[in-house]
């Protein structure tokens, strides 16, 4: 009995042990790294958000409502980022909006380094849908191995749903 009891005791403490050095060594960096460039992604989408809320003639958008991580439902280390903006009255087409705002995104990420080593811009739109006057709309940056299969992934997504 006392032998089954140190057993326990230890596999109690060797789990708390791995879970405390996998939460200091694993989680917090990378929810640090996330954090960082959410941020850096928030100063783009803001730019963005601007345009069409200010100086586009059409405006599209009304106000900016926020943003978060979606790496709790992706998995570790994606770099998606889901955003908010009311939109005004008389724009439905959800297509027409992720193609405009990937447009614009372009234009201002590849100057602001947004690029990687073959010049490709790493900020893509990645999904945009709309519900009721919230446009919402999920932007990768493709700057590691798990978003470029979370792109892969949404792809063939895209693929069954194209032939349903």
């Amino acid at each position: 009995m006392k032998i089954f009891l140190e057993l326990v005791v230890g596999v109690v403490v060797a789990f708390l042990i791995y879970n405390c050095l996998h939460y200091f060594f694993v989680t917090l960096p990378t929810r640090r790294y996330q954090l960082k460039m959410k941020h850096e992604v928030d100063a783009e989408i803001y730019k963005v958000v601007k345009y069409f809320e200010v100086e586009d003639q059409r405006e599209i958008i009304q106000s900016y409502v926020g943003s978060q991580v979606l790496s709790d439902f992706w998995g570790r280390g994606v770099m998606v980022f889901e955003y908010r903006c009311v939109v005004k009255d008389g724009y439905e087409d959800a297509d027409l909006l992720r193609s405009l705002l990937n447009q614009k995104l372009a234009e201002y990420a590849v100057p602001d380094g947004f690029v990687d080593a073959h010049e490709k811009k790493t900020l893509i739109v990645t999904d945009c849908w709309l519900n009721k006057r919230v446009l919402i709309f999920d932007v990768a940056n493709v700057v590691n191995p798990a978003t470029h299969e979370y792109l892969s992934d949404i792809d063939k997504l895209n693929e069954k749903e194209r032939e349903t």
